[in-house]
Parts: structure tokens; C-alpha cells; sequence
């Protein structure tokens, strides 16, 4: 391990934040920023801090009446409750301030973004499979280790992908190395698919490789094990 959107073929995903919502049985529902662009609106599901943004069709969504105000270090700024469609799809932006989003915004009006989907399945001992372009290859995980379930990563080589990145934790070159966990420093790398793994998932050469370079557009990767 190291220290550390999406429309049509996607599916709306806020990863644990949604999760919590739903594990508490208060519905699929949130307080979000709404910016509108068109026939799409961009939600901020967090105003006050960095964080994902999802572009989503208004037909997919319902806004609440209520209007809430929240502060930040930029001001106040109006918020509303918001249920979308679980099979909502969606374009996933990176983290970032809610007015660094409007140059991205207007780019993406008219964009025709894709998101392409891989699955990882562990086994009870850690083995697996990856399966990604019609392919399944074998990897290999962490018994035990709690991995996020529905992540999506960019396709982007040098921030949310390296062809050789270094981890300070385990002083190792990790190569062919693709994001699934930015605060913890998970990849999907290239590794020896038998024996252990330090939570990394490891992929075989040249399937690493094979895999990194399939990851070149806003990529969304599941992940499901028995523990």
C-alpha cells in the first residue's frame, strides 16, 4: 500500500456516506449544494468541505422545499434535501471547492463521458478474480481487510494512476498501480497473486499492466468479499 465522472453506464454511488444513510434507514436522502447547467444538475453532497461532485439528469432527482443555509470559510451558501435515483447515472467529479467546479461544469454540459465498470470478487482466503473488458484474471487481497465496496477512479496516469508509484508505509515500488482508496493508499497493482498481501490487490504480469492501461477514462470498480 502508499499514501494517496460519470454518465449513462454508471450507477449514482456516494460510497459510505450514502451507505450510512441507508444502514440508518433514514432513505436515501441528503443535504446538498444544487448548481444547475442545462437539463443536469451538479450536487455537492458536503458543502463545507472538499469532496466529490455528481453532474446528474433533473429528471433523476428530487429537491426538497426546504432551503438550509450552511457556513464555510467562503461564506454561507444554500442547501437543499435531495433523493436520487438509485440507478441514477451519473458523472463523478474530483474533490475540490464548490466554485472550482463551474469551468469544469460548462466542459461537461455537452460532454458524452462514459463510465466503464470492473469487478473484483475475494474469496475466503483472500484469492480472486478480476474481471474487467470481458476478461477474468486472478488476484489476490487482504483476509479481513475492510475494502471500500463501490469506488470510481478517474482513468487519470499521475493522480489517481502510476505506472510506478513508491509506499513510504512498506518502503516497495508498487508498479502498474491504480487507485481504489485514497485515504488509506489502496491500489490494485502488480503482485503475486499467491501468499499474502498487505491490503493491496494484487494482479499477475502482464494482467497488471494489461489492466492499468484499460483504466484510461472514469473507470468504476466494485469490489465484494465474504468477510
Amino acid at each position: 500500500m502508499a499514501n494517496r465522472t460519470s454518465e449513462r453506464d454508471g450507477i449514482f454511488s456516494l460510497d459510505a456516506y450514502l451507505e450510512e444513510i441507508l444502514a440508518r434507514r433514514y432513505g436515501p436522502e441528503f443535504v446538498a449544494s444544487v448548481r444547475r447547467e442545462g437539463n443536469y444538475l451538479f450536487l455537492d453532497p458536503d458543502p463545507c468541505i472538499s469532496g466529490p461532485v455528481f453532474r446528474v439528469h433533473e429528471s433523476l432527482v428530487e429537491i426538497g422545499d426546504r432551503t438550509l443555509i450552511t457556513s464555510e470559510d467562503r461564506g454561507k451558501r444554500e442547501a437543499h434535501y435531495v433523493r436520487v435515483r438509485p440507478d441514477a447515472p451519473c458523472i463523478r467529479l474530483e474533490g475540490g471547492r464548490w466554485d472550482e467546479f463551474q469551468s469544469q461544469s460548462r466542459a461537461l454540459a455537452g460532454a458524452d463521458i462514459r463510465v466503464q465498470n470492473a469487478r473484483v470478487s475475494l474469496n475466503g482466503d483472500g484469492t480472486g478474480t478480476l474481471s474487467y473488458a470481458s476478461k477474468a484474471v486472478p488476484c489476490l487481497g487482504k483476509v479481513g481487510f475492510n475494502y471500500k465496496k463501490d469506488i470510481t477512479n478517474s482513468g487519470k496516469e499521475g493522480s489517481e494512476k502510476f505506472k510506478e508509484k513508491y509506499s513510504n508505509e512498506w518502503q516497495a515500488w508498487m508498479y502498474w498501480a491504480v487507485l481504489i482508496d485514497g485515504e488509506r493508499g489502496v491500489y490494485i497493482h502488480e503482485g503475486a497473486t499467491s501468499g499474502t498481501s498487505a491490503g493491496c490487490i494484487h494482479v499477475a504480469a502482464p494482467n497488471a499492466e494489461d489492466f492499468y492501461n484499460w483504466v484510461n477514462q472514469p473507470t468504476r470498480i466494485t469490489i465484494d468479499f465474504p468477510w
